[in-house]
C-alpha cells in the first residue's frame, strides 16, 4: 500500500532528503511526497486559511500520483508478459520445430488480470499518510473526509486542544523569529537557525544544512506564505472522533522537542483514543534526528496489524 508523506510549516518535500528512498526499501511500499500550498512545488500558490481547499488539492494530487504508479505497474506487467511469451514461444520452437506458426501463436499467454485493470482503479485504492507537525494536522483533516486514508501517523503535531504556550514553546518561537528576520540577509543563516530550533543533533543538522540552504536558494518559501500556514495551524480545530473511526491513528512525539511540547501529541492521542509513542531526546524534526527510530515505529505498526492477536 502506498504512503503519502507531508512536511510541516515552511518545509517542502525536498527536506525529507533521502529518507523516502530508504523507507521504500525498508517497508517495501511506495512513498509519495506531497507539498502543502506555499512551499516546494506549490511555492507560488497562496496557502488557504482553511483546511478544506488544501485537502481537496491534496486529494487531486494523490489521485494523479496513484494513477501514475498504476500506469508504471501496468507497463512493467506488459514487459514481463512479453518476455514470458517470447520465452515460451522460443522453447516451443526449439522442441517442435516442425509445427506451424499457428501452433506457436495459440500457446501465447493472454494478458494478465493486472494488465487488464483500468488505471483509474488505482486512484480509488486505500493509502497511508505520515504527517510531520503541520502536515500531521493536515493529515487529520484529510482522513476525516477521505475514507481511502487507512492509516495516519502524526509526528510532533499540535492542536487547539492544547494551550498556545505548549503549541509553540517560547524558546522555539524566538529561534523561528530570529530565522524569519534573517530571511532577507542570508538564506544559509536562516536555515541554520531553523535547524537549531528543530534538531537536537548538531551532527545531523550539519549534514543537511547544505541541502536545506540549496532548497532555500532555488525554491524559497515566501515569509508571507509561512505566516499564512502559521495562521492556518493556529485557527484550525481538529476533526471529531467519529470522523476518523475508519482510520488507524498513531501519534509519535519526542520529549526533547524544543519547538512543540510533546504533551500536545499526548493530548491528541487521548482525544482520539489512540497510541502515543515517545522518543526520549530527538528534536521536533524526528525524521532528521532519528530516522531509524521513525521507520522502526512505522514497521512495528505493520507487524502489529498483521498479528492474529492485534490485527487491524
Amino acid at each position: 500500500m502506498t504512503w503519502i508523506w507531508l512536511r510541516g510549516l515552511g518545509r517542502e518535500a525536498g527536506h525529507w532528503g533521502g529518507l523516502p528512498n530508504h523507507a521504500e526499501s525498508l517497508l517495501n511500499e511506495p512513498i509519495i511526497t506531497l507539498d502543502i500550498p506555499g512551499c516546494g512545488r506549490k511555492r507560488h500558490q497562496s496557502c488557504p486559511l482553511s483546511m478544506g481547499p488544501i485537502v481537496q488539492e491534496l486529494m487531486r494530487d494523490v489521485d494523479d500520483a496513484l494513477v501514475s504508479i498504476g500506469n508504471r505497474a501496468q507497463a512493467m506487467s506488459f514487459q514481463s508478459n512479453d518476455a514470458q511469451s517470447s520465452s515460451t514461444q522460443s522453447r516451443s520452437t526449439q522442441s517442435r520445430s516442425t509445427q506451424s506458426r499457428s501452433t506457436q501463436s495459440s500457446e501465447a499467454r493472454p494478458p494478465s488480470k493486472a494488465v487488464a485493470v483500468s488505471s483509474s482503479s488505482f486512484s480509488s485504492s486505500s493509502f497511508k499518510v505520515l504527517g510531520l507537525s503541520l502536515g500531521g494536522l493536515v493529515g487529520l483533516h484529510w482522513a476525516s473526509v477521505d475514507r481511502r486514508v487507512e492509516r495516519l501517523v502524526v509526528v510532533n503535531s499540535s492542536s487547539r486542544l492544547s494551550p498556545f504556550y505548549h503549541r509553540l514553546r517560547p524558546l522555539g518561537a524566538m529561534k523561528l523569529l530570529s530565522a524569519a528576520l534573517a530571511m532577507d540577509k542570508s538564506r544559509e543563516r536562516r536555515e541554520r537557525r531553523i535547524l537549531s530550533a528543530v534538531s537536537n543533533k548538531p551532527h545531523r543538522a550539519k549534514q543537511v544544512a547544505p541541502l536545506w540552504s540549496e532548497i532555500a536558494r532555488h525554491r524559497p518559501a515566501a515569509l508571507t506564505q509561512v505566516f499564512r500556514q502559521l495562521l492556518l495551524a493556529g485557527a484550525t480545530s481538529v476533526p471529531a472522533l467519529d470522523q476518523l473511526k475508519h482510520c488507524q491513528l498513531t501519534f509519535l512525539a519526542s520529549r526533547g522537542d524544543r519547538l512543540v511540547d510533546y504533551r500536545c501529541s499526548a493530548r491528541l492521542a487521548q482525544f482520539y483514543h489512540s497510541t502515543l509513542k515517545l522518543h526520549d531526546n530527538a528534536g521536533h524534526d524526528i525524521p532528521l534526528d532519528d530516522p531509524e527510530w521513525l521507520l522502526t515505529q512505522i514497521a512495528a505498526l505493520e507487524v502489529d496489524c498483521n498479528s492474529p492477536l492485534t490485527g487491524c
